[in-house]
């Protein structure tokens, strides 16, 4: 998962930035999501699922769930500080993922300002199977700029 090696990566840019805290361009490094059958089973418990496309004999994750699980591999990848507000995402699903599949992440911000005491980003995500695409898609996230720059 993005994690720790993205918040050295992440502290290293923030000491060199004039503003946002992230530029366009900028790539995080791409994250692995396992669909393991229990992985899907928690999702489903989580959200109350007891729809039959998950249930059973199915032997595909819901891909909300994919979209959960990379979005939460970004958020901490960014390490999210307090205040912070996920404000919007969309995302399009153009393949499904099997369970025990194994689903290649990856995210860069395409739009980056910084307003009223805030960073503000857009980053666009895609996942894939295989080189097959599975789901893309945008999320907006507001981070409260660094004191030393309010």
């Amino acid at each position: 998962m993005w994690a720790a090696q993205s918040r050295h990566a992440y502290q290293a840019l923030n000491e060199q930035r004039d503003m946002p805290r992230f530029s366009v361009g900028y790539c995080f490094p791409e994250q692995t999501v396992h669909v393991s059958p229990d992985r899907v089973r928690q999702y489903l418990a989580a959200v109350g699922s007891e729809s039959p496309l998950y249930h059973g004999e199915s032997d595909v994750a819901p891909p909300l769930a994919i979209a959960a699980w990379v979005l939460a591999g970004l958020i901490e990848a960014i390490g999210l500080p307090p205040g912070s507000v996920h404000a919007t995402q969309e995302f399009t699903f153009m393949d499904t993922a099997s369970l025990g599949s194994t689903l290649d992440a990856e995210a860069e911000v395409v739009q980056a300002t910084s307003r009223a005491g805030m960073d503000v980003i857009v980053v666009e995500i895609k996942a894939a199977h295989e080189n097959r695409p599975v789901l893309s898609g945008r999320s907006m996230l507001l981070m409260p700029a660094d004191e030393e720059e309010e």
